[in-house]
């Protein structure tokens, strides 16, 4: 739904963010790590073609990068993706992230984060249809759905950026502007990362 809207896009949910973390602990900060990272993750069941996007495509915009920075890489990633749908905002709506905000903070410091609550009882009822679901009785997804909201929350109290709005009225409050954004990064945990494929002045 959010990709919906005319200026903002939203790619399908990237996963990625706390591998590429991981990565950059760990010193391996080439392109080619980043690269082999986000075309190839989860190794089970990619999500690179759900992108849209050519592997050299890719390639290209994190070779231009000097000095490169796997923070840098990513948003390379999604302004490719933004500037492929003729867009000049970009987010990323994973709803695992709320339970990795410290570490995409650190990694992308302009990030802003919108919690966004949708009623557990929906959150339960859509759970339990897919595979990867943590459970399929409503106990097991009501503390599942419990533990995200309060992680998140915690994390979102020692957040300098960092908003909670609920999922019945978010579509009908929200509205983006066309003025520039503080920061180069908006990010929504429970959904998603914007930022601006031009770059945005720092407010």
């Amino acid at each position: 739904m959010l990709d919906a809207h005319p200026i903002l896009a939203i790619p399908p949910e990237t996963t990625f963010l706390p591998a590429a973390y991981e990565l950059w602990q760990a010193g391996r900060d080439t392109w080619e790590d980043l690269f082999d990272l986000l075309t190839a993750f989860p190794r089970n069941a990619p999500a690179w073609p759900d992108f849209g996007l050519e592997p050299h495509e890719l390639q290209e915009e994190l070779r231009k990068i000097h000095p490169f920075g796997v923070g840098e890489g990513l948003r390379a990633f999604y302004r490719l993706y933004a500037s492929k749908h003729n867009k000049f905002r970009y987010g990323d709506k994973t709803p695992s992230y709320c339970e990795h905000i410290p570490s995409i903070a650190s990694l992308l410091p302009e990030a802003h984060f919108i919690h966004i609550i949708r009623d557990g009882r929906d959150v339960a009822m859509s759970l339990r249809k897919v595979w990867f679901a943590p459970g399929h009785d409503i106990p097991t997804l009501a503390r599942y759905w419990r533990r995200l909201v309060r992680g998140a929350r915690e994390a979102g109290c020692v957040s300098r950026a960092y908003m909670e709005i609920r999922y019945r009225i978010s579509l009908r409050s929200l509205s983006l502007s066309s003025k520039p954004l503080p920061g180069s990064c908006l990010s929504l945990s429970i959904q998603a990362c914007f930022g601006t494929s031009r770059g945005l002045r720092k407010g």
